[in-house]
């Protein structure tokens, strides 16, 4: 009855012994294995710019605001022209409008309104970059005209990415490719 215990238990060290073996060498093996990553760069320039800004009106009733936005536009019109930029090319968003409540010292609405505000919003895109670079520069100088202009960060855009995409990762992979080969020469491989 000591014989067959004995050759269960034989088995299962000669058993144990193999996994433990072959889980130590794929590991010895995965120790060796070096993963190797390109890189490449590429120059490129916006192609594609957006500048938005706002016009802002302001009177005691809500018809001296809306008077006082129209009056601004000539000179925006004009400023426009100016810079090469047809007045149609502006995209013109619709009028917004603020009322501004007095208050009591107590911080309570009185009921009365105080001002009015009206802002309208523009955006101007154009492919002609550093025209509208130059647009968005001298925007903020409205205001000598007596213009309440509130110019936004100007975007730019490029446009053309998905076409130079595949020529990146190419030269990224061949960039991975002499990195491998150089660190498998120095490591003797």
């Amino acid at each position: 009855p000591f014989l067959p215990h004995a050759l269960v238990l034989a088995a299962g060290l000669v058993l144990a012994a193999s996994v433990i073996g072959a889980v130590w060498r794929g590991n010895h093996r995965l120790a060796q294995t070096l993963d190797v990553s390109g890189s490449a760069r590429q120059d490129i320039t916006a192609d594609f710019a957006v500048v938005r800004f706002s016009l802002r009106g302001e009177g005691e009733t809500a018809e001296m605001a809306y008077r006082d936005l129209r009056r601004q536009g000539p000179a925006l019109e004009e400023f426009m022209r100016a810079h090469g930029f047809a007045v149609e090319s502006v995209t013109v968003q619709p009028v917004m409008i603020e009322a501004i409540a007095e208050f009591t010292p107590q911080g309570q609405m009185t009921g009365r309104t105080l001002r009015y505000h009206y802002r309208q919003r523009y955006e101007l895109q154009s492919v002609d970059v550093p025209r509208v670079a130059k647009f968005a520069l001298d925007l903020a100088g409205l205001v000598e005209q007596g213009v309440r202009v509130e110019p936004e960060q100007p975007e730019y855009h490029f446009t053309r990415l998905a076409e130079i995409k595949g020529e990146v990762q190419a030269a990224a992979a061949k960039d991975a490719m002499e990195r491998a080969r150089s660190i498998a020469e120095a490591s003797g491989a």
